[in-house]
């Protein structure tokens, strides 16, 4: 099975293209945070992070079990790090992870939507008022903020597979981009 990341931080396009994605009829996977993590805990305790990482997992084995050959998913496990104080503690469990899932044939790619720090959080600040219940995980706090992206922005060439630039294309071209990589069998 493959599993097609996008990844990103908040604000780069992620749940809009794939919106695209699902339109087009590839199976989708939603990040599902809010569903998960227990309202009482801070979004930025490695704790609330085990929640949604353990829930991500147990949606992909079972998409695996159902035969689903492939599956692209809102965020990927390496992106609990930044959003947890002690994030960076989580690096090497999860890089080993998702290797380990490689011997049950599940194949993870990353495709990092990459957009300018200021469009991120222009459109986090523009979400908030869309969804207030976010405010509480400080997406709009700018040196949490800052700190998130540049996480991203390392991961370059070491964490994500595929860096899409994001910002100078519509979310529509952002999908056929996506498609490409699945269908050129760029992502394997």
């Amino acid at each position: 099975m493959k599993v097609v990341a996008l990844v990103g931080p908040s604000g780069s396009g992620k749940t809009t293209t794939l919106k695209y994605l699902k339109d087009y009829g590839y199976q989708i996977q939603e990040e599902g945070y809010l569903d998960v993590v227990p309202i009482n805990i801070s979004n930025k305790s490695v704790l609330s992070k085990w929640f949604w990482i353990r829930s991500w997992l147990h949606k992909i084995w079972i998409a695996k079990q159902n035969n689903i050959s492939l599956i692209i998913t809102d965020r990927i496990p390496l992106e609990a790090i930044p959003y947890a104080v002690e994030g960076s503690s989580l690096l090497d469990p999860l890089l080993i992870t998702i290797n380990e899932l490689r011997q049950y044939d599940i194949i993870v790619s990353s495709v990092y939507l990459r957009v300018p720090f200021e469009v991120c959080f222009n459109r986090s600040v523009d979400r908030i008022k869309r969804e207030p219940i976010r405010e509480q995980y400080g997406e709009t706090e700018l040196f949490y903020a800052k700190a998130i992206y540049d996480f991203y922005e390392k991961g370059i060439d070491q964490l994500w597979d595929f860096t899409i630039e994001a910002c100078v294309s519509s979310p529509k071209a952002i999908a056929d981009s996506v498609v490409t990589l699945i269908n050129n069998k760029i992502i394997t």
